[in-house]
């Protein structure tokens, strides 16, 4: 008879916590995503620069079958799309495709920055394969001069596949069972700063929540143990003399199935 009120306080409560979940998933997504396209971009700048010294002596030999039969052998070992490219733009050699069936390459931006001379990095849409594709591109070097470009490239859909198999996954888990009431959940730290930061942060809130939880239903306990030592009729009312309590004294006098929210 006295629960309407808890679960009032209840409801409350998990709406609270559904909303921080939310915004702690978002909030950690986009941390996450950041953290694991920096990682990625570091995973193929380490593939990429051992690999381009074993294409810098082909194309000093302009030995596109070398080329080829290379990029086709590392790029499913590696997971990755590997292009070969001379300083023209043209496709020497590529791990997916018929480098005769594709365009010239010598606007693309990941190709501009490195026939500077320098590492280039490019997120875009690739028409080839049809998505959003991470581009790191090696300048390789002879004599002083860049002879080509040894590209590699990650469809970005498996970067967040990665993503959510991981640490977003846990928080994603851990929020949803805090959302359903289960404050004691706690997410294993990450070996990462910023993940750990999130998953510290996750664990203090559901912390804090759980001490919480448990401070309003020992109030409730010492609330309806206070109620049910009262003998006489007690009835507590709220607005226009609605019942919000009543203790068993009144639910033997008042006869009605229904007391609660009556006038």
């Amino acid at each position: 008879m006295r629960r309407p009120i808890f679960f009032k306080l209840l409801a409350g409560f998990l709406v609270v916590n559904l909303t921080l979940a939310a915004l702690i998933l978002a909030a950690s997504y986009e941390v996450i995503q950041t953290h694991y396209l920096r990682f990625t971009e570091q995973k193929l700048e380490h593939i990429g620069i051992p690999l381009r010294d074993v294409v810098t002596p082909l194309l000093m030999r302009n030995d596109t079958a070398a080329l080829n039969s290379l990029a086709r052998e590392y790029g499913p070992r590696l997971d990755l799309r590997i292009t070969i490219i001379d300083t023209t733009g043209m496709v020497l050699a590529d791990s997916e495709r018929d480098p005769a069936t594709l365009e010239n390459h010598l606007d693309r931006p990941e190709m501009m920055g490195a026939l500077e001379g320098d590492l280039a990095k490019s997120i875009r849409y690739s028409r080839t394969l049809d998505e959003n594709l991470l581009y790191i591109a090696l300048p390789a070097r002879s004599g002083g001069k860049t002879i080509g470009v040894l590209r590699l490239s990650l469809a970005l859909s498996a970067v967040f596949s990665h993503l959510l198999s991981t640490p977003m996954r846990a928080l994603s888990r851990a929020a949803l069972r805090v959302a359903g009431g289960d404050f004691s959940v706690r997410v294993p730290p990450s070996s990462n700063d910023e993940i750990r930061d999130l998953t510290d942060g996750f664990n203090s809130m559901a912390g804090r929540l759980e001490n919480s939880f448990a401070e309003l239903k020992a109030r409730k306990e010492e609330l309806e143990g206070i109620i049910s030592s009262i003998t006489d009729l007690l009835l507590v009312l709220v607005t226009q003399g609605r019942v919000l309590m009543f203790n068993d004294a009144a639910r033997k006098i008042i006869t009605s199935d229904t007391v609660q929210g009556r006038f």
